[in-house]
């Protein structure tokens, strides 16, 4: 029965990480269309 609980919360865990890196990722991109000028751009290194 422990395999069961710690297989299920390991899944878990991924899940947490999955959202975790979309929001770091959808919060990258928002960043990235809210930029109003290419300066802002090229001091996060997106365009050089």
């Amino acid at each position: 029965m422990n395999t069961v609980l710690d297989s299920s919360m390991t899944e878990d865990i991924r899940w947490i990480q999955r959202f975790n890196n979309w929001t770091k990722a959808l919060d990258q991109l928002t960043c990235f269309l809210d930029c109003e000028e290419l300066n802002d751009l090229e001091l996060l290194g997106v365009v050089q």
